[in-house]
């Protein structure tokens, strides 16, 4: 049962676009479970969390976050793999038509569409796990809004449409977050393993041209009337328009942090994003 009721913005926003294959799916199948759980965690991310550690030592959950990284590591490289196979490497997500409907096909891609909703709900820690930590740098709350947009793109895909033309950004975003979280695996463990983070810069340059590819296909999407709810595409557009300013951002930062310490002698800090 929907707590609420769209009524004629719902059909304004998404036209004739809904399906029912994700009525079963835990937090796909009501309208309120999922916003509550994203408010609770943006409550903590945002106030309560902050609060509490303001005058506590931080945790040192480097453990947690080898175990994390690790798990992220595995699975969004499955997931390559798997949405590799469902949009044909990319190359369906490019065609302005979708292909027509098959039992088995539709099938896959729902399955497909729910297993990244349900790593991008375990991404919800990784703000958690900074507001924990107490590092200086990090962007806790904006990696909160982040990641709640993500979902809820996803969560509407699952109940809208969620063919070919929409899977590129998820698939490109797979490919990221398999590097990243490689890279966190050998850093992670702690100064010990300084000597890994030279491909820091480079990871960052992988991302950065991954995102300005997916502004290219969102527009060339967008521009071309092509299948789809535009308000999905605009979405994404607007999350690799946000992860274009994050990564000139790092890259500017990380630059001016290696010319400061090469000028006082002193060596590069390596503190995890």
């Amino acid at each position: 049962m929907s707590l609420i009721d769209y009524g004629s913005y719902e059909k304004a926003i998404w036209g004739d676009y809904k399906v029912d294959r994700a009525k079963d799916f835990f937090l796909v199948n009501n309208s309120w479970g999922l916003p509550l759980l994203l408010a609770l965690q943006l409550a903590f991310v945002a106030y309560f969390g902050p609060k509490w550690m303001k005058n506590r030592k931080p945790f040192d959950l480097r453990p947690l976050m080898i175990v994390l990284n690790g798990l992220h590591f595995g699975t969004y490289g499955c997931g390559i793999l798997i949405l590799g196979y469902g949009i044909n490497l990319g190359r369906d997500s490019w065609a302005c038509k979708s292909k027509p409907s098959e039992e088995f096909r539709d099938d896959v891609m729902i399955r497909i569409a729910y297993a990244l909703f349900c790593m991008r709900l375990l991404e919800l820690f990784t703000p958690i796990i900074m507001v924990l930590r107490c590092k200086k740098g990090q962007s806790p709350v904006a990696n909160s809004l982040y990641n709640a947009l993500y979902i809820l793109i996803i969560y509407h895909c699952m109940n809208r449409y969620y063919k070919d033309v929409v899977y590129l950004y998820p698939y490109t975003d797979a490919m990221k977050i398999t590097l990243r979280s490689a890279y966190y695996s050998l850093t992670s463990p702690g100064p010990d393993f300084r000597r890994y983070i030279w491909p820091k810069n480079y990871i960052t340059g992988f991302c950065l041209a991954i995102c300005v590819l997916n502004v290219y296909h969102l527009t060339h999407m967008i521009s071309n009337n092509c299948d789809g709810p535009k308000i999905i595409m605009y979405a994404f557009l607007l999350l690799s328009s946000a992860e274009i300013v994050f990564h000139l951002t790092k890259l500017f930062s990380s630059k001016a942090k290696i010319s400061k310490n090469e000028q006082f002698g002193d060596e590069v800090d390596s503190k995890l994003d």
